[in-house]
């Protein structure tokens, strides 16, 4: 079976907001969100904070199942 390489911190840190954005249909939107767990810096931004942050963009290619899926993610540095 072939593996393919680890996602970036950074791209698995925007799929993370990408997928709590998913989340919380229904629910009031929320001004802020907190990177914690196993990370060097844990915090908590807002809207604002997020904005000031430098973008990157990453193109990343894995298997879904048997499928091979190339994408490319822009979102700020966390």
């Amino acid at each position: 079976m072939m593996m393919s390489p680890p996602i970036p911190r950074r791209v698995f840190g925007a799929l993370l907001l990408g997928l709590a954005a998913l989340n919380t249909a229904g629910a009031a939107p929320s001004t802020s969100f907190t990177v914690s767990g196993a990370v060097q810096l844990p915090k908590t931004n807002d809207a604002a904070a997020l904005a000031a942050i430098s973008t990157t963009t990453q193109t990343v290619s894995f298997l879904s199942g048997s499928t091979p899926q190339t994408h490319t993610y822009t979102g700020a540095t966390l």
